[in-house]
């Protein structure tokens, strides 16, 4: 259980250290694809892949 709770942290910090690498490469354009699609709600970015509007 501990091992599962400390994976999960440290792919967290992995994917926030990224996304911050991402913006500082991509700028806007990539700051917009991540407010659409959020990195942690599934559901919220395949329904706003399929055009709904959820905002």
């Amino acid at each position: 259980m501990l091992s599962g709770v400390v994976s999960l942290f440290c792919f967290y910090v992995s994917a926030r250290t990224e996304s911050k690498y991402d913006i500082l490469k991509y700028g806007d354009d990539c700051r917009e694809y991540m407010r659409r699609f959020p990195m942690w709600n599934i559901a919220i970015g395949i329904i706003a892949e399929s055009g709904w509007d959820i905002e």
